[in-house]
Order: structure tokens, then sequence, then C-alpha cells
């Protein structure tokens, strides 16, 4: 009995580590080919270099810049949730 529980719990924990570990774009696969079609298929009104040099060495205003939060560290990502589903194995 107890080897058989054993079991459950090591499969269930490869498959949390397993979805842990995919990346966000392979879960949302489906929703992205519809804008990326519909990107594609839309004429280019402006060309690249109108815009300005993407990798020149001219400085960007502040106001420009997009601030994004850190992101979350990996004990907080993928070990809090193993370690929440193992203690709530041990309960049972």
């Amino acid at each position: 009995m107890l080897d058989s529980a054993v079991r459950f719990s090591a499969l269930a924990l490869v498959l949390v580590v397993a979805a842990a570990l995919l990346p966000p774009a392979a879960w949302a696969a489906d929703s992205a080919r519809p804008a990326a079609s519909a990107a594609a298929a839309a004429p280019a009104t402006e060309t690249p270099a109108a815009e300005g040099d993407f990798f020149g060495n001219t400085p960007i205003a502040d106001e420009e810049l997009v601030h994004t939060p850190p992101p979350t560290p990996v004990w907080m990502s993928v070990g809090a949730p193993i370690a929440l589903f193992m203690f709530f194995i041990r309960l049972c």
C-alpha cells in the first residue's frame, strides 16, 4: 500500500514540475496564432528605417522607457507550489 502511495506522489510531483517548467508561450500557443496571421496579412505602411535606428547609440528619454517589475524568484515560482503540493500529500 505504501509503495503505491509513494509512486503516485512521485508521479504527481513529476507532473507538477513538468507543468511548471513549460514556457508560458506553450500554454497560449493557440491564442497567439490568429494574431500572428492577422499581423502578417496587414500591409506595412512604415518602413523600419523611418522609425529610427533600433540599435543606435542615441539616448532614450525616461518617459519613453517601459519599466517592468522584477521577475519572481525561482523559490516562489517553482519551489513554493511543489512544497505546498507535498504538504497536502503529507496530510493524506
